[in-house]
Parts: C-alpha cells; sequence; structure tokens
C-alpha cells in the first residue's frame, strides 16, 4: 500500500496532473458507486494519512485511473483527454497597491497607528 501510493504520487506529479485534477477525473471513470474525491482525499492518500480501510478501498480506484492515464500518454492521447478536459482554476491574481499604501500610511505616522 505504502510503495503504491508513492508511485502514484510520482507518476501524477510526472504526468503533469493536479491532485484536484485526480479527484475530478475519478468521476469520469465510470466505476458504479464512486464520484468525484476531493484534493484533500487524494492528498491524504499520498501522505498515508487516510485510514487504512479508506486506504484500501481507495487502492484499486486510483490503480484504475493510474493505468488509464499512463495508457492515454503511451498512446500519444493527451492527458486532458483522461482528464475530460476539466478546466483548471487559475490562481487568483491580487492587487498590491491598497497593502502597499496602508503600509506607507502607517509607515508615514508610526504613533496615530497604535
Amino acid at each position: 500500500l505504502e510503495a503504491f501510493a508513492e508511485r502514484f504520487k510520482q507518476r501524477r506529479i510526472k504526468l503533469g496532473v493536479t491532485q484536484a485534477d485526480v479527484g475530478k477525473a475519478l468521476a469520469n471513470l465510470k466505476i458504479p458507486g464512486v464520484g468525484s474525491l476531493s484534493q484533500s482525499t487524494i492528498c491524504r492518500f499520498e501522505s498515508l494519512t487516510l485510514s487504512h480501510n479508506n486506504m484500501i478501498a481507495l487502492k484499486p480506484i486510483l490503480q484504475a485511473w493510474l493505468e488509464e492515464a499512463e495508457a492515454a500518454t503511451r498512446s500519444k492521447d493527451k492527458i486532458s483527454a483522461i482528464l475530460n478536459n476539466a478546466e483548471k482554476k487559475t490562481q487568483t491574481d491580487i492587487d498590491r497597491r491598497p497593502g502597499e499604501e496602508i503600509a506607507g500610511g502607517i509607515l508615514r505616522r508610526p504613533a496615530e497607528a497604535v
């Protein structure tokens, strides 16, 4: 189980797939009773912090996904086919100016800020 979790993590990273992408893609495998999984669950599987029973239950599901992803890679299909074009979230771009203005005001008038 430990060896599989490590291999799964290494192969997932090599394939360039995030934990969240794996969780979403599991719903596309059409395994009865299996929907998508959270990024947190995939993370906990890889770090071996799920209960033993949950690890045992998830291993065949994650193994099926990994085999499908590796087969798609070997046949030159894009990994996005495995993910069924799951949209990746873009990182939020935070405007730093308001925080810098506040910090600048505090530096100019330190006595008033206290």
